[in-house]
């Protein structure tokens, strides 16, 4: 079955006797190999992982040198104008190539990818973000987008790279693609969901040399679950492709040999200290403890303009949202984004003013380090560039910093004694800032961490040459020590960095180890702290954001203060859908058909009302009835002899299972107890019943009836059930292998549920269900009262959506409640079997509804539902023909003030879905 748009993962194992089975088959030396497996998987995956980022490194370095060495010789040999049109016009070539795969060929490869993994490790899985197709898409995406000079990074396409290479190297295969190894100890949610960690983890630590700081920007912003042997093997696997990346980049680049080990990676800002320092780098002076409150200033600083950044690309995701929904329109935006980046570019360097060399000033001070004699000596990577000057002995300070890479400008801005114009740092950080804006949420593979350390290092160096320059009577040197504009800018990086991301520790880590850089360590966790602080009273970070602007179902860390004062059964689902230990073939398909749930309480109660088993908004009589048999297959109104039997001796077993709970409780269930309906036996997945069906692991007519009571109808091996992992079947596939006999099977689900599946008493409070959701993984828990029988369920997304709802935070999400979108089908199931003409369209509505895969109604849903529909039934007149859906129409315009959920009242639902 091809997953939904975005739907649940089965964190929690479901222990069922097949799983038994499997774990008996996995014996100790068994158990042992696996683990061997996960380790050299993980090494795999670092190794994989190295080699895309080295390849991102050298083709992005190799074209953008071109691009920019035959700028420069434009300018010198040609005119201005013709060195504009090649940089625009390459710029819109390698933009629109990045743009095309995102646009045309895979969507889901745009932006970092880092909303969409740390949902995926939440437990909301989201169809194609970790397939191949996407991969490749953000590997060739990315190269030219950062090629194209768009002010974007590559560690987050990187992550999200390491995440896909994580999950199909750990599963054998793609989600999407049926072809590949079966690993058969590996094949659950929860075993991807490691690996996915791990290539995650790897993904970070390419892009920055930095192995603790991958390791730690999982575990802060990425994964929701966690335990300490993946810190080992995450660890080991960031370590390897770290030390991979490094040698194989020491023989790339043409400055170093093979071998030799200085901390290389895709995205390097320069060593401040250590071996791996180049020696024309000024060497970094002591900071005193005076300079402290500058830096917690800056922080505080970083985090209000960080919040002023996601606010205003939030506003641009919203008109993004609204007008740029067509893959035309995608690229177009890209293209129009190329064009404004280029005219800016390039236009504000040959606006800008130049200046002599001799008036240009140089931050030196005294040093009792003998290897440096002079402001960068030696340095080629930090000379100034006077492209546009007319004389050799000038030089412009746009030009130095925006017609180079993002990270060679930070290398000057951290490292360069060169005091810039404060009227060209302003300028390059308003430009970079509003570029970065624009430009991160189109259509192109981009990442956010380059131009945020870019942005605040312009900042911070601005504010540090300010410092420096007014204390010519170095007054402030006796009190502050020495001032070093670079220092300054590696703060503002950092302030930056996390008034956007809203990321502590990991950031820390990660600008640590990028720039080798113990020293101001204090410095850098105070400034982020500070920026934190400050930024969360405005807003939430940004991968934050666009997760709610995604509408994406995702299950925070703490619960909503609400959320102490509500018991589950206000919010639980009241009448959920239930499944007897036995199950007609028919009635299994029927269910599934027609509604999308994705777990089933299994009750050992076979006297169910019908309300129980079709209880979702919109279901109707099947068409699956007229195939397998004519006989009324709702309420068991029909039933043979030997499915009778199964009947009266589960009713038995019920009754005896109640009055031995009854007995051990002490006490009688309480008259204001919540009705309930049979009691609870265990839970069964939607996929779990699709591959029973599809396998035909149907009840034995041969066996005898005793036998079939003792539950001997395991008729499959385990092998055999796992191997569907990720795909399932689907409805039709089942359909097409059943024969008209098949459907009148008994299927025995005994051997398949999870019978250990928790339950929760209705009186219990929401933030305790937040918790067990949380901490466990859990997809669906059902709700019991005093006497164990099934009153309700509660599914992570309804848990998310509540969340949403009580949040002080705004609803950014851009789609529409798809339980409106439900509600509006119910209008027709009263002419149902009036009009069969509606059949058709009853059909397409429900196709609509499988988009949300946990749509449950609410309670107050349904009431308002009930209310209409009564009204509906007595207001309208009998239907004839094909005037019906017109006259029911006109009820539901007669009804429009009735009620409203979200943006859109019923009726406006009601007329975009017809």
């Amino acid at each position: 079955r091809t997953p939904n748009k975005e739907e649940g993962l089965d964190f929690d194992t479901s222990e069922n006797r097949l799983y038994q089975q499997r774990l008996e088959d996995l014996q100790l030396p068994d158990a042992r190999n696996l683990e061997v497996i996960r380790w050299m998987l993980a090494v795999i995956i670092a190794i994989i992982v190295s080699c895309i980022a080295i390849a991102v490194d050298v083709s992005v370095t190799g074209l953008t040198d071109w691009k920019f060495d035959k700028v420069r010789e434009k300018l010198k040999h040609e005119t201005v104008g013709s060195a504009f049109l090649f940089f625009m016009g390459w710029n819109g070539v390698f933009v629109g190539i990045a743009t095309l795969l995102v646009a045309f060929l895979d969507v889901k490869a745009k932006g970092s990818g880092v909303p969409e993994i740390k949902s995926y490790l939440n437990g909301r899985k989201i169809h194609r973000v970790i397939s191949i197709r996407t991969l490749l898409s953000k590997i060739i995406g990315v190269i030219f987008s950062v090629s194209g000079s768009l002010v974007l990074g590559k560690e987050g396409p990187m992550m999200h790279a390491g995440a896909v290479v994580g999950a199909i190297v750990s599963q054998g295969q793609d989600e999407i693609s049926a072809i590949g190894i079966k690993l058969f100890g590996l094949r659950s949610d929860k075993e991807k969901r490691s690996f996915v960690s791990i290539g995650c983890a790897c993904g970070v630590a390419a892009a920055f040399s930095a192995p603790l700081g991958g390791v730690l920007f999982v575990i802060e912003e990425a994964a929701s679950f966690w335990s300490v042997k993946l810190t080992w093997r995450t660890f080991f696997a960031t370590m390897v492709c770290a030390a991979f990346v490094d040698v194989v980049i020491s023989g790339v680049n043409d400055n170093s040999e093979w071998g030799v080990m200085s901390q290389s990676s895709v995205i390097s800002f320069g060593s401040f200290e250590g071996a791996s320092r180049d020696l024309c780098y000024p060497v970094q002076p002591k900071y005193r403890f005076l300079q402290v409150p500058i830096f917690i200033c800056m922080g505080a600083l970083g985090g209000l303009v960080g919040a002023g950044f996601n606010k205003f690309n939030l506003y641009i995701s919203h008109l993004r949202v609204k007008y740029v929904s067509h893959p035309t329109a995608r690229m177009s935006e890209a293209l129009f984004v190329s064009l404004l980046t280029s005219i800016l570019l390039f236009g504000a360097p040959y606006c800008f003013p130049c200046r002599s060399m001799k008036d240009v000033k140089y931050a030196v001070w005294e040093d009792d380090d003998p290897a440096i004699s002079g402001p960068n000596q030696n340095c080629s990577n930090l000379e100034p560039f006077g492209d546009f000057c007319p004389s050799s002995h000038e030089m412009n300070d746009l030009e130095t910093l925006l017609l180079s890479s993002l990270d060679m400008s930070v290398k000057k801005l951290f490292h360069s004694e060169l005091i810039f114009s404060y009227h060209a740092l302003a300028i390059y950080c308003l430009t970079v800032m509003f570029l970065a804006c624009v430009t991160y949420g189109t259509s192109i593979p981009s990442g956010l961490f380059v131009p945020a350390i870019t942005i605040g290092a312009a900042a911070g160096r601005l504010i540090g040459q300010f410092i420096f320059e007014v204390d010519n009577g170095h007054i402030m040197t006796n009190v502050f020590g020495t001032i070093d504009p670079g220092t300054y800018a590696l703060i503002g990086s950092a302030a930056m960095l996390g008034g956007i991301t809203r990321m502590t520790i990991s950031i820390v880590v990660i600008l640590m180890e990028t720039t080798n850089n113990s020293t101001y360590a204090v410095p850098i966790m105070l400034t982020i702290m500070s920026a934190k602080v400050v930024g969360d009273v405005f807003t939430e970070g940004l991968y934050d954001m666009h997760i709610r602007l995604q509408g994406i179902k995702f299950l925070h860390d703490e619960p909503e203060e609400t959320q102490h004062k509500t018991q589950v059964r206000e919010v639980m689902i009241r009448k959920p859908i239930v499944f007897n230990l036995f199950e007609r073939v028919s009635d299994i398909i029927d269910t599934l058909q027609h509604c999308t749930h994705n777990g089933f309480p299994v009750v050992s109660n076979l006297a169910v009302p019908s309300d129980y088993r079709h209880s979702y908004p919109g279901t109707h009589a099947p068409k699956f009835r007229k195939l397998a048999s004519h006989r009324s297959l709702d309420g068991f109104e029909q039933l043979d002899t030997h499915y009778q039997k199964l009947v009266n001796e589960q009713q038995k077993l019920t009754s005896k299972a109640r009055r031995r709970y009854i007995k051990d409780k002490g006490n009688k269930v309480k008259e204001h107890d919540i009705e309930g309906v049979g009691v609870f036996e265990g839970t069964i997945l939607r996929s779990q019943l699709l591959i029973l069906l599809y396998e035909k692991v149907f009840v034995d007519d041969n066996l005898s009836f005793e036998e079939k009571m003792k539950g001997n109808n395991a008729n499959i091996h385990w092998r055999e059930f796992y191997k569907h992992y990720p795909r399932s079947p689907s409805i039709k596939d089942v359909c097409g292998r059943l024969t008209a006999a098949e459907f009148d099977k008994i299927l025995d689900l005994r051997p398949y549920l999870d019978s250990s599946a928790l339950t929760i008493h209705y009186s219990v409070y929401m933030s305790r269900v937040h918790q067990l959701f949380r901490h466990l993984g859990l997809r669906h828990l059902t709700v019991v009262n005093t006497g164990n029988q099934v009153v309700g369920i509660v599914t992570r997304a309804q848990i998310a959506h509540h969340d949403e709802e009580h949040s002080e935070e705004p609803n950014t999400t851009a789609t529409i409640n798809p339980r409106v979108a439900a509600m509006s089908s119910e209008g027709f199931d009263s002419l149902n079997n009036e009009n069969s003409n509606l059949d058709d369209l009853d059909e397409s509505l429900m196709e609509e509804d499988e988009e949300d895969i946990e749509a449950y109604p609410s309670d107050t849903e349904i009431e308002a539902i009930n209310s209409i529909h009564a009204e509906l039934s007595s207001a309208k007149p009998k239907p004839r023909g094909d005037v019906a859906p017109l006259r029911v129409i006109n009820s539901w315009k007669a009804l429009q003030t009735k009620l409203s959920f979200g943006s859109k009242s019923v009726d406006e639902s009601f007329s975009d879905r017809t």
